[in-house]
This record gives C-alpha cells, structure tokens and sequence, in this order.
C-alpha cells in the first residue's frame, strides 16, 4: 500500500521542483499540510495536484504522483489514465511501469499487469515490493514456479513481508499442499494483521477441513476488524452451518448479500437453507440472484423449477425443468420432475396429479402425500478453489471460487 506520509513528501518536493522553474505566477507557494484526517488528506492533495497537472501539462511527475493517490484511494481507473499519461512524456521509468502493474492488477487485467511488472524489472533493480507483486502475478496466471522466486525472493530481502508469507500461502494451498498452507497463512495473519484476505481464506480452509472451532475463531477475529465483510460472514455462516444452526447461517448469507448482492455462493446457500426451511418465496428470490451473476450453477435451474412446482406454478416449473434437461440430460430428478409436470399440465382443469409435491398447503390436490425431491436437502460442501483478484484499491482480495456438490 502507498504511504501517505510518503506521497505527502513526495508532494512537497514536487511542488518546490515546479515553483522554482516557473515565474512568479500567483498560487504556487507550497501550501500547508492538510489535517490529519486521511480523506481530507487525499482530496486536498487531489486540488493540488490537478491545478499542478493544468500547468504543467507536460510534467509526467504530476501526473505520477496523482496515479499513485488515485490508487490509493480506490480508482484504479483514473489511475492507469494517469499513468499511461506519464509513459507518454516519459517512457523508460521503472516506477511508472510498477503504478500501471498495480492498477491493471485492481482492475483484474492479470496478463497485461504481468507485462508491465517485467518492464520494471527490465529498467530498474528489483525491490521486495516489485518481487511481492510478480509472485502475485505469476500465481493469478497459475505460473506456479516462477511465483514461488519471486516471493522467495522477497522473503530473503525482508524476512518479515506479510505480503509474501500470504501470497506464498496461496501459492502452497493452490498446489494441493493445505497442511504446509495453514501455519503459512498464520504466519502471515501475525505479521499483517489487518490484512482481510488472510481471514478469508484462513477461514474458508478451515471450513472445507471440517474444523469449525477453527474456522469460527479465525471468521470472528477477522469481523471484529472487517464487521461489514461479505466474504467472512460467508464463512461464519458456513460454520454455523456445519454447527447444525441453520438460522444463525442464514442470517449471515443474508447480511452477505445484502453488502454485496453479486456473492453468487452465499445467495445459493442462503436460497438452499430457505427451501429447506420452507420458505419458498425466499428461495426463490436467492436462486434468481444465483441466476442473474452466474448461471452456470450446476443444477440452479432444477433448484429454480423445484420452488415454482412446490408454489403450484407447474407452468414455470415444466420451463425451467426443461432447461434443466438441456444441461443435466441424464439426470433422474430432472427426468423425474419434467415428466411430472407434463402430466401435471396434460390433467383435466381442477384434477391434481397425486405425484406432484405440493408444499403449499393452501392448494388443493388429491392426496396428502408430499413427495418432495431430497436434491435440496443435501448438506453443502463446497469444495474452495483458491483464487485471487484485486479490489478497487489495487490491494490483492482473493476471490472463492466455489462448485458445489
């Protein structure tokens, strides 16, 4: 992350640089340090920088220094347009190449922030930040062994980098090596702390073992610091899952989504544990969430015709079982509910087949007999493929790739 105090330097030096090349123009006395809070901080050095880049247009310093505090504050964007600006008037400086790396790298642009990384490498030494991002690099392009120099590399130079303790944690847990991954990550949660992604994948390791006292601790530590965290309620509510408290659980898949509505496993999970609690509604409106970010689900749209048939719309249903034979052709509890709702569609207006489950108490139908399809009622165990990818800061948040059961 890009220090403050060192861009706030940076700042003055740049400013002074500016003031003695020009004439006496009004404005461009160093003005004083702004107050301490870090967003005033950051929209003062804003104003100064964008009326130092209006006149000086052709300073590739200016528009540096803005790329960087545009990082840092989270608009990787306007960032890599800055920077690409300073390239423009000044193309052979390594610094400027490793700003471009770490905004492609926020905007999820891998190769393209690889290649920039190896142009800093080409024009300047390389330093443990440099060797920290490539490592990160190479392993999001699943370039294993170049991943693992980079961050050793790293490790020798400053033995007590969280960064690469993390980074090569994901790298050992991406290999298949999970038992050597975990005091890894530890070792990285003791040396930056307030790292949220270690939490998470700590987390999300321990759930898939089964060691849900250790994935509580980890999942609460990391909430006490990050409250508003989709990816830690996540795995609480994992947890409280394999603790057979499906109403904590849910109440965490719930507050996941309501932060990030895109969080496709916890609207799955969320609409799983609502079918079984027979809220059908709710389901419903969890796996449509599932639908709409990522509709490759295995079998989400039999999970979706399952709610519309129980909720007495066998119209709906005969749909979404029809697509669902287009993905799983072999599948009996797919065959089995398509044809249930062709019969159920072929019958007499007001007639009820006696095999169609019905959970709707409010609909008439000729036997008591609920035959519900148990597909729903299996346990969640997601299997996590490690991952990574920035957030809008240009910081690294792993992402959870998760395929279930």
């Amino acid at each position: 992350m890009i220090s403050l105090r060192a861009l706030f330097f940076g700042w003055i030096s740049l400013t002074v640089l500016v003031s003695c090349g020009s004439d006496d123009r009004a404005g461009t006395a160093i003005p004083p340090l702004p107050e301490a809070n870090a967003s005033s901080r950051r929209a003062t050095a804003l104003k100064l920088l964008n009326t130092l880049a209006a006149r000086n247009p052709r300073s590739s310093g200016i528009f540096y220094q803005r790329a960087r505090l545009y990082l840092d504050s989270g608009q990787p964007t306007q960032a890599l347009d800055d920077i690409n600006r300073a390239l423009d008037l000044q193309g052979t400086v390594g610094n400027y190449f490793q700003v471009k790396a770490l905004a492609l790298r926020a905007l999820n642009r891998t190769p393209e922030a690889l290649e920039a990384a190896r142009q800093v490498e080409i024009l300047e030494a390389g330093t443990p930040e440099l060797y920290v991002l490539l490592g990160d690099l190479y392993q999001q392009t699943g370039q294993f062994g170049p991943a693992r120099t980079y961050l050793d590399r790293a490790l020798q130079a400053t033995p007590f980098n969280g960064d690469a303790y993390f980074f090569t944690a994901l790298v050992t847990a991406k290999t298949g090596d999970t038992t050597q991954a975990l005091p890894q990550f530890r070792q990285a949660l003791t040396l930056n702390p307030g790292y949220v992604a270690t939490y998470q994948q700590l987390a999300g390791i321990y759930n898939s073992l089964g060691d849900t006292p250790s994935a509580v601790e980890i999942a609460e530590r990391g909430l006490q610091r990050f409250p508003n965290d989709a990816a830690l309620l996540y795995q609480r509510g994992r947890s409280f899952q394999h603790a057979q408290k499906p109403d904590s659980a849910l109440l965490c898949y719930r507050k996941a989504v309501a932060i990030r509505p895109q969080f496709f496993e916890a609207n799955l999970s969320a609409g799983l544990l609502s079918f079984r609690q027979n809220d059908l509604t709710g389901a419903l409106g969890f796996f449509e969430q599932v639908l709409k970010y990522n509709s490759r689900v295995p079998m989400l749209n039999f999970y979706i015709a399952q709610c519309f048939e129980y909720l007495g719309n066998p119209e709906k249903a005969l749909e979404l079982y029809t697509l669902a034979l287009q993905t799983d052709p072999g599948d009996f509890r797919v065959i089995s509910g398509h044809a249930r709702m062709q019969r159920r569609l072929a019958l007499p207006f007001g007639e009820t087949d006696a095999f169609v489950g019905n959970r709707n108490p409010g609909i008439l139908r000729k036997t008591p007999t609920r035959r519900v399809d148990t597909a729903l009622f299996r346990p969640i165990r997601p299997r996590t493929n490690l991952s990574s990818k920035s957030d809008s800061g240009g910081r690294l948040v792993p992402r959870l790739q998760t395929k279930f059961n």
